[in-house]
């Protein structure tokens, strides 16, 4: 039997655009893509409160979380929970905020995301991303 499964990746660029640092995480499950980024959102605020960082711009491609997000309204399912627990990080942070990006302005987190596919869990640095993801980094910063 062939399993589900979903990937997300966050990364991490300083004011000039050139990435810092990447997580990407891969887990079984058969879910949306609205409760993946969900998910992606999550990990990247529980990362960025383990790193300390301040002043930070999350962007999503998904319109539906950053909505949920910003809703004051509960919701009452397993994407509603995961949204609850990102509003509950937001508390424990300063200065971050959440924005919609078009999914061209989001490659660099999706290429990392693919390649999550094998290398599962990891945190990428500088010389670590695969040649493919160092091309689609190259083309956005430059």
């Amino acid at each position: 039997m062939l399993a589900h499964m979903f990937s997300f990746a966050c990364v991490a660029r300083d004011a000039t655009g050139h990435v810092l640092e990447a997580i990407s995480s891969c887990k079984i499950g058969n879910v949306t893509p609205e409760l993946a980024e969900a998910m992606g959102v999550r990990e990247a605020l529980s990362w960025l409160k383990k790193k300390g960082w301040n002043r930070v711009t999350i962007e999503s491609d998904c319109l539906t979380v950053i909505q949920a997000l910003r809703s004051p309204l509960p919701m009452f399912s397993y994407f509603g929970g995961v949204i609850s627990d990102c509003k509950t990080l937001l508390e424990g942070v300063s200065d971050v905020s959440i924005l919609f990006v078009k999914k061209s302005a989001n490659g660099v987190a999706h290429a990392v995301a693919r390649a999550s596919s094998f290398v599962a869990d990891r945190v990428f640095r500088n010389n670590d991303f695969t040649p493919d993801v160092r091309d689609v980094i190259m083309k956005e910063v430059y």
